[in-house]
């Protein structure tokens, strides 16, 4: 039974899953936590479920996005044409990581000296590999990070893993149907459990051919949220070094960087007494905050040895590095919102040219799809994108609460440009509108 106020010491709605039937999992939930949850959902669906705008405004709101107001579907008032292609051959195989909490600050100059993504900053700093200045993760959670790849679309407050519209047509802007379109089979790795937010039937549904998770994997250590990462990878590498001659794009959502962050990382080989000694006064040095810099370490080592280990078997691969979310670590003291928010994004490859994009570029989640099709495409390929790449793209971009242009990063308030907050009120009430009515504009 639950019954712990803490988030480590409860039973929640994120952790419940542990059983293969949905019926006894609900008996596991908290009935506190799941009250809440109900009608927090209510609340926020509510606020956003009036979508009835004539077919006229929509086709306002497209042209505002940069779209074809005169085209049949959404879709289709998004059609790109890949013109000329980023990479001098297609890769065989393309692998988007989206690590969890997986955030900048350790990239940061103030705090890339503690060696806790050594693995990373050995990737950019070689000529096959270009980066963002900083990223802006889709939300503050996991699921709508995934959510946003799969739809390809804007956080408008709602999920559209649990909306019915998700299991009855594909959205053409998620990074499973571009990715299939360009002639990539689609493989979605999970390190955690298949019925967590239905992201099986979800990822399936949206034009990924295969999902894998922790269920099916054989292992020791992990926790309530599944896996330990090196598990995960190494399943992935087994899948790749087994494939026959087609093109597969996987995405692996990683588990491991999470509380209750109970891997013994110091086993793992962690130097956690030498970055001790390395601290800024920015950082507390209690266990608690080394134990989750250790679990950083363990998932930058988990992802630096699986790339060396794809890398071997199949050259050709062309990796993504993100994060879901930053916003989990608790600085002792307080910093500024690109250090508290920002996620990394780190393109890498043997085809890849480091001078692709310039160091000063940033950009948001959802432009890493409209990025991929440019530089896995041929001249002519098409692929529908409501955000441009970011080959093509310089100016201001936004996710559920911020905002930023190439130097800062701002809250999304009463302060923001009214063209900025116009554009972002119509990315959002197209969101609804498709998740909630489907792709036709009629």
């Amino acid at each position: 039974m639950g019954g712990a106020f803490s988030y480590a010491g409860s039973v929640n709605w994120e952790n419940a899953e542990r059983l293969k039937s949905n019926l006894l999992n609900e008996a596991i939930l908290d009935d506190g936590q799941s009250l809440y949850r109900v009608k927090s959902i209510a609340g926020k669906i509510k606020k956003i479920n009036n979508v009835e705008i004539s077919a006229d405004a929509l086709r306002q709101k497209i042209e505002l996005l940069g779209g074809n107001p005169s085209a049949g579907n959404i879709d289709e008032a998004f059609k790109k044409v890949v013109a000329v292609p980023k990479l001098q051959q297609p890769p065989g195989n393309v692998v988007l990581i989206i690590g969890e909490s997986h955030a900048l600050w350790p990239f940061l100059p103030e705090y890339k000296d503690l060696g806790l993504v050594t693995k990373e900053q050995n990737l950019i700093n070689t000529p096959n590999c270009f980066k963002t200045n900083f990223m802006l993760a889709q939300g503050t959670g996991t699921m709508p990070t995934i959510n946003g790849f799969v739809t390809g679309l804007a956080d408008a407050g709602l999920y559209p893993n649990s909306q019915p519209e998700s299991y009855k047509t594909k959205y053409g802007t998620g990074i499973g149907s571009v990715m299939k379109a360009l002639g990539y089979r689609t493989v979605f790795w999970y390190g955690g459990f298949e019925a967590w937010q239905d992201i099986k039937q979800f990822t399936l549904s949206q034009n990924f051919d295969e999902f894998h998770c922790a269920g099916d994997f054989q292992y020791e250590g992990g926790n309530s949220w599944g896996c330990p990462d090196e598990i995960l990878f190494k399943y992935v590498e087994k899948y790749i070094a087994e494939e026959k001659d087609e093109r597969t794009f996987h995405i692996i959502l990683t588990t491991s960087n999470h509380p209750p962050y109970n891997i013994d990382v110091v086993a793992k080989g962690f130097p956690k007494e030498e970055i001790k000694q390395k601290l800024p006064d920015s950082l507390s040095s209690d266990e608690e905050i080394l134990n989750e810099m250790g679990h950083i370490w363990y998932a930058d080592q988990s992802i630096g040895n699986f790339i060396e280990k794809v890398e071997s078997d199949k050259p050709d691969t062309l990796f993504v590095i993100t994060g879901d979310h930053a916003e989990r670590f608790d600085f002792a003291k307080e910093v500024d919102l690109k250090t508290l928010s920002a996620v990394p994004c780190i393109f890498y490859g043997k085809n890849v040219d480091k001078d692709l994009l310039a160091d000063n570029k940033v950009g948001c989640h959802l432009q890493i799809i409209s990025t991929l099709a440019e530089m896995v495409g041929q001249k002519g390929d098409t692929y529908s994108s409501i955000w441009p790449s970011l080959f093509d793209y310089n100016g201001i971009v936004f996710n559920h609460r911020l905002w930023t242009d190439t130097e800062k990063i701002y809250k999304i308030n009463s302060e923001i440009p009214n063209t900025l907050a116009n554009k972002i009120k119509a990315a959002r009430q197209l969101t609804a509108r498709r998740v909630l009515k489907g792709n036709d504009i009629q």
